[in-house]
């Protein structure tokens, strides 16, 4: 008897430290955890961004895993297929396109924001609550850090997905960005990207033009070492 009124007690005694346990732990836990994630998230602001969007610059692979901040033609046209759908007599369609658009990897705010202006009142605020989702992920801000590293270390394999972009930004709004772009494009074309960036010399809009012409006198016009502030590897 006496041995059960001993478990008791000290049933009695740890319960109670049991359930702070159990309350706490979690919270604790959680903390702990913020604690490393701080620890390992990079100082650098651009690498920060890209860090916060899921892409870690430590791991392998890293650029080839950002080519999901560009869009490549295909992309291109299923997002403006999608922003169309916004304003699809259909609800499945509206609320479909919705939900898609807000999970692109690339930054499509600029294109939301231009057909939200010349959309009705039920497209605006579709796109308004998709913008509101993405504004905070600050993609642009990685795709302008992502086409910077391009133009410094003349990273392969980016120059088709640099033009398309290129065709989505309003060229006076987007200025300082579409000269990244340029030197992106120029420092990371190859002989194999010459008959694209040759039929890209007659395409639409004019920024797209700009980029290729930029990047055929950079890296292929004989005597010419790159413009005036760049200098060649």
């Amino acid at each position: 008897m006496g041995n059960i009124c001993t478990c008791f007690s000290l049933f009695a005694f740890f319960l109670p430290m049991l359930a702070v346990t159990l309350l706490v732990a979690p919270e604790v836990r959680a903390e702990a955890l913020e604690a490393e994630e701080e620890l390992a998230r990079p100082s650098d602001p651009g690498r920060a961004i890209l860090f916060d969007l899921g892409f870690d610059p430590t791991a392998d692979g890293f650029f080839e895993k950002l080519g999901t901040l560009f869009l490549d033609s295909e992309g291109l046209a299923r997002v403006s297929e999608q922003i169309a759908d916004l304003d699809a007599e259909d609800f499945v369609a509206r609320d479909g396109a919705s939900k898609q658009l807000a999970m692109v990897e690339a930054p499509i705010e600029h294109l939301l924001g231009a057909a939200r202006n010349g959309g009705g009142v039920e497209m605006a605020r579709r796109i308004q609550s998709i913008l509101n989702v993405r504004i905070e992920q600050r993609r642009l801000d990685a795709l302008y850090h992502v086409a910077g590293k391009i133009a410094s270390e003349g990273t392969l394999g980016f120059v088709e997905r640099l033009l398309v972009m290129a065709a989505t930004f309003d060229s006076v709004s987007h200025w300082e960005l579409l000269r990244v772009f340029e030197l992106a494009v120029a420092r990371s074309a190859t002989d194999q990207d010459r008959e694209l960036l040759d039929a890209a010399l007659d395409e639409e809009p004019a920024a797209v033009r700009e980029l290729a012409a930029f990047a055929l006198g950079y890296r292929f016009a004989k005597n010419v070492t790159g413009p005036v502030g760049v200098e060649d590897d």
